[in-house]
């Protein structure tokens, strides 16, 4: 009879760390919070490669690996003591790889996660300073007053706010005018890292210059955000007071442009994967508005014509990384999508630079001059 081995066999083949034991059960971390005297894991639990159970569990608690030792034995019968002990041993086997791999080696030489440009292309560093002093100042006021988000939060935010206040005003011919619409993700735990507060300070900030115009419905199906941006007067109009009809005179002014900022943005990804949500037309609208087109129209037979002129979008998500892991690593449909074919490649950083010979001009329908 063959030994079953209980120590588990940590490796991370798709970036996520896994313990495997030889009777065919596994555990995958999904996501984890460590504090100090606390290890929160959530683990999905595997047999023979198929799906069983997730379960949230705090490594170092005994209470919390009894609570689900006895789920797990409930769901498949093993032993709770089994379990409590092959927990143990995952996360001491956890932490010794995890600080082996941290641990620098001599003979390997670190590899960039992006390749470096040519040196031609590269620019001295110090060009940067000063060359965008609002966008540092606001990084400055950001971080003051949501102290503990992420550095790059604030950068991304501010640069999300730049490009809805450009409206598609702003453009570099390269064939093609190429517009500054940005599709950013910003991608963490829940609640450590701050999201909506650092946006919120963003969004109130465009609405104290006087640009709350310019951003878009919290929420919207494909068909509410085209008709937004075709900027239909609704029936109701005429019975507004003067001040409601002054506020939507100034977003029709600028309809088609939206800045607009998704907060629960994983949900949405998940909703445009399934082919019979209402939601998974926004796959191709995404991606087409990326484009930067000069017209769009839709026509249907319930809300007839839509046109849209010089559509844009500056589109600021907030995706709970353990779903932006599972659409991208799993090989789902928006993973697939996602490095390479438009959509999701701008939602982690996109910066449209001119290259060499590129000229900056403001579009025809510009209300700017440079």
């Amino acid at each position: 009879m063959p030994v079953i081995s209980t120590e588990p066999v940590i490796t991370a083949p798709d970036g996520r760390w896994r313990g495997d034991w030889s009777d065919g059960y596994a555990v995958i971390l999904l996501d984890s919070e460590v504090r100090t005297g606390i290890y929160r894991a959530q683990l999905e639990v595997e047999y023979q490669h198929a799906y069983v159970d997730t379960l949230t569990v705090d490594l170092l608690s005994s209470h919390a690996r009894e609570a689900f030792a006895m789920a797990l034995a409930a769901r498949n019968g093993m032993p709770p003591v089994l379990w409590d002990k092959r927990l143990g041993d995952f996360y001491h086997n956890l932490h010794e790889a995890q600080r082996m791999r941290q641990t620098p080696s001599a003979c390997l030489k670190e590899v960039p996660l992006t390749p470096p440009l040519p040196h031609k292309a590269t620019m001295d560093a110090r060009l940067t300073t000063g060359a965008a002093p609002w966008l540092e100042a606001y990084i400055g006021h950001s971080a003051h007053w949501s102290p503990r988000a992420a550095a790059n939060f604030h950068v991304a935010t501010g640069l999300w706010m730049l490009s809805s206040v450009s409206a598609g005003r702003i453009a570099v011919e390269l064939g093609n005018p190429i517009y500054a619409n940005l599709f950013i993700a910003l991608v963490s735990r829940s609640t450590l890292y701050a999201k909506t507060t650092t946006v919120t300070i963003g969004k109130r900030g465009l609405r104290q210059a006087g640009c709350g115009h310019l951003l878009a419905a919290d929420r919207a199906t494909p068909q509410a955000l085209l008709r937004s941006m075709a900027g239909v007067v609704p029936d109701h109009f005429g019975s507004l007071d003067a001040t409601a009809q002054l506020a939507f005179t100034a977003r029709v002014a600028f309809a088609a442009q939206r800045g607009w900022h998704h907060e629960e943005w994983g949900g949405m990804l998940h909703q445009m994967t399934r082919k019979d949500s209402p939601l998974s037309e926004f796959h191709g609208l995404l991606r087409w508005m990326d484009d930067g087109d000069e017209k769009f129209e839709s026509d249907t037979i319930a809300r007839g014509t839509e046109r849209l002129t010089h559509p844009y979008l500056a589109l600021l998500g907030m995706p709970h990384r353990t779903i932006w892991r599972s659409l991208c690593v799993r090989g789902r449909t928006i993973g697939m999508m996602a490095f390479g074919r438009g959509l999701p490649s701008s939602l982690h950083w996109r910066r449209k630079r001119p290259h060499a010979g590129g000229n900056l001009r403001a579009s025809p329908h510009s209300r700017v001059s440079w």
